[in-house]
């Protein structure tokens, strides 16, 4: 069985500033209401700036904390609650949740970042990050669900605040490092990753993958699933996008002394010489207006760094392009 932790990242003033949801492995299962009676922890969740929710088994609202009336666009939390969480994102992109939604309640596996459109209640449109677990509410399944203003990382990072993590265990202690990492195979990370860009992008692409004895990589489960469907989608995007009858994508992982290399490179439009020294930057698109934050390959470089790891790209206009990452190998053996 799995629960949730919440790993807080802690500003310069003492403030809970992010909030990020971890997989903790465990025995029994701790119900989210219990935790929430407690003082500490409810004053924890309460104060982050990221919107927490927990929703019924029909995705509506049990519970938000005052972030999450604030990013929709309510008075107070409980305007949010008994509102079905998809209905408050773009009509494109609400389908898509609920059937993650009920995915993570079907299998009780967690779901990785995503990037979508919120719906704030006066109509404006905020981009926005969602990623959710499965917990026990009111001694029922339920899941616990994070959604993040992109822009708002975005200045957060800007503003220089001391990321001092604390890793909340007040659902269950893990073994785990204190930012929640552990030894990771990422070739089951990379299979499930395309599957779900598959799914989502709805249309035919040859994906060949290629492992080639990929030791384990030190980092956080969650953000290495949001770096790895980043890339696969936009490669996706660019084959779908070149009108060419030969749409393929190649994924190669292999090892380079203490480093582990995970390329995706695409047969695709390609990236313009003046576009590719900007393609990291922060609100950097060549997507046409409305259709992207920018924000998707500058977040994979956060990853990447984070983890003391490179990315890179190169391309070549009208025949595609490659990124590879390169990630330190974990001291831990490789995964079964």
């Amino acid at each position: 069985m799995h629960a949730v932790a919440c790993i807080v990242e802690i500003g310069h003033h003492g403030t809970p500033v992010r909030g990020e949801l971890v997989r903790v492995q465990r025995v029994d299962e701790r119900s989210v209401d219990a935790a929430l009676a407690e003082a500490s922890f409810r004053a924890m969740i309460e104060r982050l700036a990221d919107a927490v929710l927990v929703l019924h088994r029909d995705l509506t609202i049990l519970y938000a904390n005052p972030a999450a009336s604030g990013l929709f666009g309510f008075d107070k939390s409980a305007d949010l609650l008994g509102r079905a969480l998809p209905l408050l994102f773009h009509s494109d992109d609400s389908d898509g949740l609920r059937e993650r939604l009920n995915a993570i309640l079907a299998t009780r596996a967690p779901s990785p970042w995503r990037e979508l459109r919120a719906e704030r209640r006066d109509g404006a449109v905020v981009h926005v990050d969602v990623s959710g677990t499965r917990v026990v509410f009111g001694g029922k399944p339920a899941v616990l669900a994070i959604v993040r203003d992109l822009l708002s990382v975005l200045d957060d990072g800007k503003s220089g605040a001391q990321r001092v993590r604390d890793l909340v265990r007040e659902l269950h202690a893990s073994p785990r490092s204190v930012d929640g990492s552990q030894a990771i195979d990422v070739r089951p990370l990379i299979d499930s990753s395309v599957r779900e860009a598959q799914d989502e992008l709805q249309h035919a692409v040859t994906v060949i993958r290629e492992y080639e004895g990929v030791p384990c990589v030190e980092a956080q489960e969650l953000r290495l699933s949001q770096l790895f469907f980043n890339l696969i989608v936009n490669a996706m995007q660019a084959v779908r996008e070149s009108g060419r009858s030969h749409r393929e994508i190649r994924i190669r992982a292999a090892v380079d002394g203490a480093w582990v290399l995970v390329s995706v490179s695409d047969t695709g439009t390609g990236i313009a010489a003046a576009h590719l020294r900007r393609i990291f930057e922060p609100f950097f698109t060549t997507k046409p207006r409305g259709a992207g934050t920018g924000l998707g390959l500058a977040i994979c470089r956060e990853i990447v760094t984070g983890r003391g790891g490179e990315i890179s790209v190169s391309s070549t206009p009208g025949c595609g392009t490659t990124f590879v990452v390169r990630l330190p190998r974990a001291a831990a053996p490789i995964s079964s």
